[in-house]
């Protein structure tokens, strides 16, 4: 499953600084909290991420994940489905991922077999 999550910078936000930030501190985080085989806690399992360049939109960036397992355990906008564990790492990096800008509803899409 592939779940996109569009992000637009505010005015203040530094773009380099936010893309140090999702590759540096983001992506570990959620690797950490997300990644690995499915267990008895886990409902979904992160395998790959990567940070887009909008080039429609002016400061306009997309988080593109990819996702083992239901689908509407990725559809929640702050990943509270994904595991029945808490994930302080990944709320503290979700929270500052919030502060450099707005984040809509995600999109998520499941595979065709």
């Amino acid at each position: 499953m592939l779940r996109h999550d569009h992000i637009k910078l505010i005015p203040e936000a530094n773009a380099e600084e936010f893309e140090k930030f999702v590759v540096g501190e983001l992506f570990h985080a959620f690797m950490e909290a997300f990644g690995g085989p499915l267990t008895r806690k886990t409902v979904a399992s992160l395998s790959n991420q990567v940070l887009l360049k909008d080039q429609r939109r002016e400061r306009g960036y997309v988080l593109a994940t990819t996702w083992s397992g239901p689908l509407e355990a990725i559809a929640d906008r702050s990943f509270n489905r994904v595991s029945m564990a808490e994930h302080e790492g990944a709320t503290a990096a979700l929270q500052k991922l919030d502060s450099f800008g707005t984040r809509g509803d995600p999109n998520v899409y499941e595979e065709v077999q």
